[in-house]
């Protein structure tokens, strides 16, 4: 046991010890306990991008040409044209949603596919075909696009191309017996289907199935009546195809992957343009009464029966359908006879919120007639200079500026709602492709063509 005279002096020493450290402290000669980290910036939250609706609206008149008609979703209002230079019928945006591939009816000349700038709003080329475009699709990665093409007078000369997108040139041509209309591209990009009407060679209505590695029919599925639009499932192998069906009109379910008939869904009325929702719940189909009575008619694909149906006012002839991203809006384009319009819809409480008058000059006889895609500004950058993909041996091409420019961009998302921020250098990766979410781009491209 220690002396009281020990423990003093051991109580000195500790003293002394203490002081002399906390003094270096105080000094310098120490490092002092760190702060508290700063606390992270809260998460910044994905602005609200505007919504462009793409209608292209053919020749008004005789001696008139069309144009592609912009829509801004936000006011509900013409934001421009896009002149086509002939009668532009149907219309499709490729997954990054860059560009916009219009059938075009020339009045004088080559009809032709155009490639339309959705950032300059220009007609970027004009793809020739020796006869009429009538239905256009685009695989999910972007790689191709498919159109119809139909000779009125000999049937021989009908047939689908394959378009390489990348040299904007068409790289496969497969005759089709009958008459082409509408074609669509399912969702795993394997098949591309084309909807197919009789004609004088003795074919019937089918639903005619392209393999699209090697650009060869691979089956063809009969239906009763012909085919006025094809819809494909965003997840599913089906597709939604509606047609006048006799006396009454039904939208028919195909499985892609077997090519079989799964249900005929009977709804009221003859059935137009249709569309599916994102998230594959909804399909939404125009239809037309006998007593004239025009409606949306919602089917719950889950168990292919029709749920509700929208009446669409005015004695207004439904043609096409597309949807916004969330599926809160439908798009409907009319007709009178007189005057063309886009009927909005909100399809969550079921009722018209505006009508959108686009003129004159809609292709009734044609549903692919709308096309709904998202303006993105992007922050992301590319070197300086580098050079704008292209087509090889086309410099300078009007409507886009031949070489980049680094900073903030702008682009069309047609592939749903923007992902959650994503740090410094990731790379964001859409739905169904191996590439970029958007491409970077100039944010003011040269030559944007003439609003009228």
């Amino acid at each position: 046991m220690r002396s009281p005279t020990t423990n003093v002096a051991h109580g000195w020493r500790y003293g002394l010890r203490l002081g002399m450290a906390v003094t270096v402290a105080a000094c310098g000669l120490l490092p002092l306990p760190s702060a508290p980290a700063a606390a992270a910036p809260p998460p910044v939250r994905p602005p609200k991008f505007p919504t462009i609706a793409y209608v292209p609206n053919s020749c008004p008149g005789i001696f008139d040409d069309g144009a592609v008609t912009r829509l801004d979703t936000a006011t509900n209002t013409v934001a421009g044209h896009t002149p086509a230079g002939g009668c532009p019928a149907a219309i499709a945006l490729n997954p990054d949603g860059d560009r916009a591939y219009v059938a075009n009816l020339a009045r004088e000349g080559k009809d032709a596919i155009l490639v339309m700038s959705t950032i300059s709003s220009g007609v970027l080329d004009a793809i020739e075909v020796d006869h009429g475009p009538a239905g256009l699709a685009v695989t999910p990665d972007g790689a191709q696009v498919y159109a119809t093409v139909y000779d009125t007078y000999d049937l021989s000369h009908n047939k689908v191309l394959a378009i390489d997108a990348r040299t904007e040139s068409v790289s496969a041509t497969i005759p089709i017996a009958g008459n082409p209309g509408p074609v669509a591209v399912d969702h795993a990009g394997r098949w591309a289907l084309v909807g197919v009407g009789p004609g004088a060679d003795g074919t019937f209505p089918n639903l005619t199935v392209v393999n699209t590695r090697t650009n060869a029919i691979a089956r063809t599925i009969p239906l009763p009546a012909t085919p006025r639009a094809i819809a494909v499932h965003p997840l599913l192998h089906r597709a939604y195809v509606t047609g006048n069906y006799w006396d009454s009109g039904q939208v028919s379910v195909i499985d892609t992957a077997t090519g079989g008939l799964l249900r005929s869904i009977p709804v009221s009325g003859a059935p137009m343009g249709v569309a599916v929702s994102d998230d594959g719940t909804r399909a939404y189909v125009a239809t037309l009464s006998e007593r004239g009575e025009s409606a949306l008619t919602v089917i719950d694909t889950a168990g292919n029966a029709v749920t509700a149906g929208i009446t669409i006012p005015d004695h207004r002839r439904p043609i096409g359908v597309a949807l916004s991203h969330d599926g809160r809006t439908a798009y409907v384009t009319t007709t009178t006879g007189k005057s063309d319009a886009v009927v909005v819809i909100d399809t969550a409480h079921r009722s018209v919120t505006a009508t959108i008058d686009v003129g004159t000059g809609l292709e009734e006889a044609n549903t692919q007639n709308i096309a709904v895609g998202r303006l993105i500004r992007s922050h992301a950058h590319l070197p300086p200079g580098k050079p704008r993909p292209g087509k090889p041996g086309k410099p300078g091409r009007a409507g886009e500026s031949g070489q980049v420019e680094a900073g903030p961009a702008m682009a069309a998302d047609v592939l749903g709602p923007p992902p959650p921020p994503v740090g410094r250098g990731s790379v964001r990766t859409p739905r169904g492709t191996g590439g970029p979410l958007r491409k970077a781009v100039a944010g003011r491209a040269g030559g944007r063509a003439t609003s009228r």
